[in-house]
């Protein structure tokens, strides 16, 4: 079982509490028999115990498991001078108790990650069978080849991305935050804090610089996207950056080579950057789009597709992206 001891630990001490709590009020206001008290006691305990190191769940299930501590709570009638309204309302305190602390500590199993998994290779990478069998992702009248690698422009969902690899626009803690950060940390679950976390920080709150970019697994991603199978960080700069278009260019660029190393063949862009971080939109995507293809064209055996991805409902960035395609990408195609 993959559930950290420290939630193990956290569960058995809440249920301790829950436990004690239940025992003093009822012996305060003698609401219960020493008797009655002791047997339910006992058996919450063992509830307890049997449904915390049970194999967990993701929160949205429910499973047999989950009615363990109401079986075993309500057995105590057997042998208790009880009333069945008596026991009922014990059951719903001491079981819902149970079911509450479980569901709260939202446990998940962990998705093993391999760096280097097999993965099967399109037999024509320029145009996939079925990139997009949810209708998630539309790609745009924006493809270009050069060697093996089709660069396009696709809108929609970008953890939906036909690809094995998503860019996620982080900042320099690699521990979540707002915009399309905040999105990939709460699709990918908690699984990928840990794994940030345990990236070695250069100095102190901070495990990358602005520009730099980093690797990890993509979780729980892929129970939407069982392609996506790893997460690019890198941490853009501001609007206000000083060297903010050197920055920019470095973290499309390192992103490329870190996926690289990590034989990803595959991976889509979102606009790093732009929104909470303030970068004008227009500059942006130009030294996005520049920096891809001189890459690319210095690499061009490298990846098989990489993907611009935008939202439908965020026009402004769309009407950059097209304009950075035109004066960037199709005068290769001319």
């Amino acid at each position: 079982m993959n559930t950290e001891v420290s939630t193990l630990t956290k569960s058995l001490i809440l249920h301790g509490l829950v436990g004690l709590g239940y025992y003093a009020t009822c012996s305060r206001y003698q609401l219960l028999s020493k008797e009655v008290l002791q047997s339910q006691g006992t058996l919450f305990a063992l509830s307890s115990i049997a449904h915390t190191f049970l194999q967990p769940h993701t929160k949205e299930e429910l499973n047999s498991s989950d009615m363990l501590p109401l079986v075993l709570i309500t057995l105590a009638k057997a042998w208790t001078e009880v009333s069945w309204k008596t026991q009922a309302l014990c059951t719903a305190v001491l079981g819902g108790s149970t079911l509450l602390i479980n569901k709260s500590l939202n446990w998940h199993p962990e998705i093993p990650r391999n760096p280097h998994p097999e993965r099967p290779r399109h037999p024509n990478p320029q145009v996939p069978k079925d990139p997009n069998p949810k209708g998630l992702m539309e790609p745009l009248d924006c493809s270009t080849q050069i060697g093996t690698t089709t660069i396009c422009i696709q809108t929609g969902d970008l953890l939906q991305s036909p690809v094995e690899a998503i860019v996620n626009a982080a900042n320099t803690t690699l521990l979540g935050g707002g915009g399309i950060d905040g999105i990939i940390h709460r699709a990918a679950g908690p699984n990928l804090l840990k794994e940030c976390e345990a990236i070695p920080e250069i100095r102190p709150g901070h495990r990358i610089n602005t520009g730099e970019a980093k690797v990890t697994g993509s979780h729980n991603i892929q129970k939407c996207n069982s392609q996506v199978h790893s997460i690019v960080h890198t941490a853009g700069p501001k609007g206000g950056t000083p060297n903010r278009q050197k920055l920019l260019a470095d973290a499309y660029q390192n992103c490329l080579i870190e996926a690289a190393k990590s034989s990803i063949r595959s991976i889509a862009f979102p606009a790093i950057s732009v929104g909470i971080f303030g970068y004008p939109v227009q500059e942006a995507q130009d030294i996005a789009f520049a920096t891809v293809r001189e890459y690319v064209e210095q690499n061009p055996k490298k990846f098989d597709l990489i993907i611009f991805a935008y939202l439908q409902s965020n026009p402004m960035h769309l009407v950059a992206a097209k304009n950075a395609w035109e004066s960037k990408i199709a005068p290769l195609s001319q």
